[in-house]
Parts: structure tokens; sequence; C-alpha cells
């Protein structure tokens, strides 16, 4: 992910690369020393090592974490299916698989404790929970109070932090401490005659660990200097207790447990500093059109923010009410707050944003709508917060939905993002529609380098760079960012805000086509769909491989699941092109000069011009062309290229048709 970061220290990446490459290869190592199958030993150890050195040659610069949690999920649920097949009543054989489960239970917590929770990570923790039960662990169920406990003190320590305390959370922090506490005692539990020294020199290296994040992250406890005492010692006390239990009790088994788990504890607080580091700007654009009665309440939910330094950008798209004379009375009785105000023709509320963002100065920008309202004075802290952890692109928060008097409606709890080609994938199975949310908070510079192209101009999802085939690096907020207006008015409740979202989904869906072959595209999506819809979706497998997936009949059955009759000229030039799609069809085309060339997030002005009758006719010829299925246009300039490529996105069909400058 090159452009995400400009900042990315590789140097500090290096030790904690080689950390996760470690953990999984004293797996091996322990399995050898505590008398286990020694081929089974082998086969971990140089599995281990294997995935060291490729997580060492890909991750550089992008989430390797996340990979090698799909990576250890692999090895758990693997190792999981083998018992099916062993005699678990020979608990030497079942010790062997079962090791590296408790092994995957503590890096899948670590993982959990960066709040990336889905159903497979918490199957995988059920898995191995009972697996240990199942050998003979009566200690667990105390130390599951014990740190239910302490997770739940957890959450209300985020709640002076966040203003809110999120019940997911507190789960996923519970999961996240009862699978390091399995860590801890759960080797020896089911490795008895376990050599000491080699278990002390694994916990050396989660020492390391812990040492080497701790130095390197700026804990921020607002001065509790108590909260760091009393959870270092209650951890102390606990992982006393549990290795004594175990039958390993020494002094640095007991300090290097609970360092990391304490250090883990307070993960929720840690800041990583790089390009906005220290107390950022962060830039508000808030675009609006007809908002008299509603943006003032949008402001004041800005004002009330206890972040000190942020700017807010109106951008009016043409409002015809008492918006401007609203906003220029706000700006006069309250000086203090840095607000801009901008008027143009309306066009629409991407293009509104793209211009607001030419005034942008802060290093964090986030967009509120003018009808929507920031749920409390907590909200930008916790955004810019989570957006310091280094090499982060984007944060997700969720957002309470409301009616038009503000009374809820219900709660919408953004899905965990999880990266890599099966996310994409997994877009296109739900015919190109955002999994995710389109509201975040981003990096100024992410923002203008990729969003702006993504979903500004293009209207495509904002976390997926379509250039280089990747997404971006989000995480989820975990708390309530906003209060998200639903009334007559919304620009998705309008005509021409439904057929630009559904020109938006066909964008991303012919670029993922266009790069993933998906075998069985329509079975693999009616089951994702299906898992989908009860939160499931983390445990759907997706099957696909490099080259292009037939496009034809999934564009045509996306259009008509929201446009039963396809009489739009538009819709219809798309779906022709597919049905009539000729690798041996070509055209010239000669670009006028001074044609006005509409982009993904302008098909609003584009319907209007259609409707009137003032659409060039440079682009009824263009439309006829593709329409008969046109695949190769040929042209007299590079820049003329440039504008016909502008164009074929804007018609979704850029990656289906070859342009070529005349020599």
């Amino acid at each position: 992910m090159g452009r995400q970061t400009q900042n990315f220290s590789y140097f500090k990446q290096v030790p904690i690369v080689i950390f996760f490459a470690l953990q999984p290869i004293a797996l091996g190592l322990i399995a050898k020393n505590a008398g286990a199958n020694s081929n089974l030993a082998i086969f971990y150890t140089s599995l281990a090592a294997i995935i060291g050195v490729l997580l060492f040659l890909k991750s550089i610069g992008s989430d390797f974490r996340l990979k090698l949690i799909k990576v250890v999920n692999w090895l758990v649920i693997t190792s999981f299916t083998t018992l099916v097949y062993l005699d678990l009543t020979s608990a030497a054989a079942a010790a062997d698989f079962l090791t590296p489960l408790v092994l995957a239970s503590g890096i899948t917590s670590i993982y959990l404790l960066q709040q990336q929770f889905n159903a497979r990570q918490v199957l995988i923790f059920i898995l191995t929970l009972v697996n240990v039960l199942l050998v003979g662990n009566p200690v667990a169920s105390v130390l599951f109070v014990c740190d239910g406990l302490i997770a739940i003190g957890a959450s209300f320590y985020r709640r002076r932090a966040t203003g809110q305390i999120n019940v997911q959370t507190t789960v996923i922090l519970i999961i996240a401490f009862v699978g390091l506490r399995l860590d801890v005692t759960g080797l020896k539990l089911l490795q008895p005659e376990l050599n000491d020294y080699v278990i002390i020199l694994y916990y050396l290296v989660v020492l390391f660990a812990g040492v080497y994040w701790t130095k390197q992250l700026k804990i921020k406890t607002n001065g509790n200097y108590w909260l760091i005492a009393g959870t270092l010692t209650a951890n102390l006390i606990i992982v006393q207790l549990s290795l004594q239990y175990a039958g390993i009790l020494n002094p640095l088994n007991v300090v290097a447990a609970a360092f990391i788990s304490w250090h883990l504890f307070l993960f929720e607080g840690v800041r990583v500093g790089d390009d906005v580091s220290g107390i950022p700007r962060v830039s508000v654009l808030m675009p609006t059109y007809n908002s008299a009665n509603t943006i003032e309440a949008s402001l004041d939910s800005l004002l009330m923010q206890d972040y000190s330094d942020f700017e807010v950008i109106v951008i009016d798209d043409g409002s015809t009410d008492a918006t401007r004379s609203v906003v220029e009375r706000y700006q006069a009785n309250h000086p203090q707050m840095a607000l801009t105000y901008v008027y143009q023709a309306n066009a629409d509320q991407l293009d509104a944003l793209m211009n607001g963002l030419e005034l942008v100065t802060g290093a964090v920008t986030y967009i509120l709508h003018s009808d929507d309202l920031l749920y409390n004075e907590r909200v930008l802290t916790g955004g810019v917060e989570a957006l310091q952890h280094i090499g982060v692109a984007g944060v997700f928060p969720d957002f309470e939905v409301v009616d038009n008097h503000l009374a809820r409606i219900k709660v919408n709890r953004v899905k965990p993002f999880v990266g890599g080609k099966s996310t994409i994938v997994k877009t296109g199975l739900q015919f190109g529609r955002n999994p995710y949310s389109d509201f975040a908070f981003w990096r100024t510079n992410i923002f203008r380098q990729q969003v702006a192209s993504n979903y500004l101009a293009n209207n495509m999802v904002a976390w997926y760079d379509f250039e280089q085939n990747v997404p971006l690096n989000m995480v989820n907020l975990n708390i309530i960012g906003f209060k998200y207006r639903i009334h007559e008015g919304n620009y998705l409740n309008s005509t021409d805000g439904s057929v630009n979202v559904l020109s938006g989904e066909l964008r991303t869906l012919t670029h993922v086509l266009a790069r993933h072959r998906i075998p069985a595209f329509k079975l693999q999506s009616l089951v994702f769909r299906a898992f989908n819809k009860f939160k499931l979706d983390s445990l759907i497998p997706v099957i696909s491989f490099s080259g292009q997936t037939e496009p034809a009949e999934i564009v045509e059955q996306v259009i008509k699941l929201r446009v039963p009759e396809i009489n739009h000229p538009y819709l219809r030039t798309i779906l022709d092109f597919f049905r009539n799609r000729n690798n041996q069809k070509q055209a010239e085309l000669v670009v006028p000069e001074d044609l006005r060339i509409f982009r993904g997030g302008e098909i609003r002005l584009f319907n209007r011009q259609l409707a009137s009758g003032s659409l060039p006719d440079f682009y009824h010829q263009l439309m006829e062309l593709l329409a008969a299925g046109t695949t190769t246009i040929t042209v007299a300039s590079a820049s003329s290229a440039t504008k016909i490529t502008q164009l074929l996105e804007f018609f979704c069909v850029r990656d289906y048709v070859k342009v070529e400058v005349i020599k």
C-alpha cells in the first residue's frame, strides 16, 4: 500500500515483524521440547519460518498483523478439523494439536484488542477455550471472571475518552483477555512435561515486544497514574495465581506475563506519532443544500467539541432558502469558530466536496452533512486518536439513524474492516455496494491522493484504491460518531441520488470483475449475501483468482434489481455495451477541445443536460459507439486519450475499452 503513509518508518516495524514471526516458531520448539510428535513439531516450525519470511517480504508498509492473523486463523481451523480424525481419548495426540490452538488464541487475542472483531475470531476463541477445558483446566472459569471484571473496567475507562460504553467493545476485551490467559497457562496444562526454559524463552520474546511497543508508543493516561499501578498490580496477582496453578511459577514468568497483558490493556489509550502526531488540525467539510432548518444544529454539535483545533468549511451547493444567512449569522455570533462559507451553482454534493477540499488546511479531514450532528463532545478527539496509529488511513465511526425530530430509529454499527483481496471480492459479490460506510475520519494526504479520486470524483467506495487494486488500511472507531438524519429531502432518497448511487455501485463492480476471476459468481454471491444478512459473512471464504469475471449477466442483474424498466439512456448504454461487447469493434473519435468532461460524481449535471437537450452531441456519439460494443477507440492526441479514459470511467467501462493514440 505504498501511497498510504508518507512518513511510515520501516525500521520501527522490523522488531514487530520479527516478534510475530517468532511466536509460531516458538510453537514448534515448544512442541518438540515437550516430547510431542517430532514430525508435527518440525512441520509447524518450518511452516512458521516460511510465514515469517513471507511476512517480512510482503508486509512492509502494510498491515502485517492482519496478514498474520489470517494465516493463524487458517492454522487453527485446519488443526481443529484434523482433530475430528484423531482418537481424542489419547491425551498425547490431543495435546499435540491443542498446543498450537492455545498459542493461536493468544495471537488472535492481540488482534481482537485492536477492535478488529468478527465472527471468525469469536469462533476460533470458542474452539480454543473448549479444547483447553476438555483437557482439564479448572482455573479457566476463575480467570474468565477476573478478566471479565478487568475488561468492564477498561470499558469504563474508555468511556472517559469517548463518552460512551460500547457493549461490543467490552465483549471483545473479555474475549481477548481470556485468550491471553490461555496463552499463559494453557501451554503447561497441555504439556505437563514442558521444559521451563523453553517457555521462559517464549515469555522473553513477548516481553521484548511489550517493552519495544511501550517505548515506541506514547501512553496517554490523562494523569491517571493510579490506573497504571492498579492494573499492573491486578495483573501481577492474577498471573501469579495462574502460573502457580500451572506449576511454572517464578518471578520472571509472572512479570513477563503480567506486563504484556497490562500493556495490551492500555492499548486503548496509546498514540503513535507520525504525520498526525500531537494535536493536528481537523478540517470538517460540510456540504449543504437548502438546509436552513438544520445546519445551525450541525454547527452547534461542532462548537460543543472538546477538541480545540478544527476548522469548518461549509460548501453551499446552490441553496435557494436562507442557508446563507443562517451561516453568516452563525459566523458573526461565534467568531471563535474557524468557519468558512463558500457558495457554488447547484451541481452535486460530491462536486461541492471536491471544491471544499481546495480550502482544507488540517492534517485530518472529516465530512459532516448539514442535516447530521456529531453524537457528543468527544467525537473529534476519538477520531483523531484512532488515526494516530501507524499506517491507519481512515477511521469508521458508528452512527445513530434518527428521524427529522432526532428520535432514534436504530444504531448502525459499521462492520469490522478487514483488508485484503477478499474484502474487494466480497464487495463485488454484494454487487458493488459499500459493505462499510461513506463516513470516516481521514488523513488529509490520503484524502487528497486517493479518496478524492475514488469517492469524490468517481463516486466509488472511498476505501478502495482501484488504481492499485488494494483496500486502504481502515480501522473501526467502535463508538457512535454522529446522528444521521433520515427525511424526505435526503440526497439518497431523491431520484438523482438513487441513479448516482447505482452508477457508483456499477463502477465499483466492473472494476472488481475486471481484476478478479470469481468462479460460480452467482452461487458465491447468493451464499455470501445470505450469511451477510445475519452478520456471519466473515465465516464464508471466497474463491477468486487473477483474471476477469464475465460481467454481462451480472451487470444486467444489478441494474434490473434497482431499475426494472431500463429506459434511462445512461443505464441503457452500460447494459448494451456489455451485451454487445466485441473485441473486434473499433472506432475513431475527435474530442472537442472545449468538451465538458463529466466524472462519476456529476451524474446529476449529466442527467440535467440530457433531459433538457443541451448535452453535447459528442456524448450521444460516444454512447452510440459504446452501446454497439466498441472495445477500441483511437484518438489524435494524448490529451484526448486522457479525456476519453475519464469518460469511459464515467460510463463504468474503463477496464473494457482500449484507448489508442494515432501515431
